[in-house]
């Protein structure tokens, strides 16, 4: 047994179709003027607070990495003596690295 439905039948709401393809051409209007909108931004954007006049952000202090690899002899050795020392083996190097290349630069500014 099949259904037909008539033309001319009210199927439920009947301001429905008519509802969906106005929602439709409101969200390609508004789809619309975001595009004009995002475009306008970009080809002539506004400076951005305090960049007029010449004013610059205060430079921030930069740290840099050091990295290296030991071979599992060195790293045993490294963790042995941190373990001496109370530190980790990370600390103990960075202090190593740092004194070691402070005694240099003094050794060699009082051969200057």
């Amino acid at each position: 047994m099949s259904c037909v439905v008539s033309a001319t039948e009210p199927r439920g709401d009947a301001a429905a179709p008519g509802a969906a393809a106005g929602a439709a051409e409101i969200e390609w209007l508004s789809r619309q003027r975001r595009r004009e909108v995002s475009l306008t931004t970009l080809a002539d954007p506004k400076p951005l607070p305090g960049a007029a006049g010449g004013v610059r952000a205060p430079e921030r202090p930069r740290h840099r990495q050091v990295n290296f690899r030991l071979m599992r002899e060195g790293h045993a050795g490294l963790e042995r003596a941190a373990a001496l020392v109370h530190m980790r083996p990370t600390a103990l190097a960075r202090l190593l690295v740092v004194r070691g290349v402070d005694q240099i630069l003094r050794e060699a500014d009082s051969r200057a």
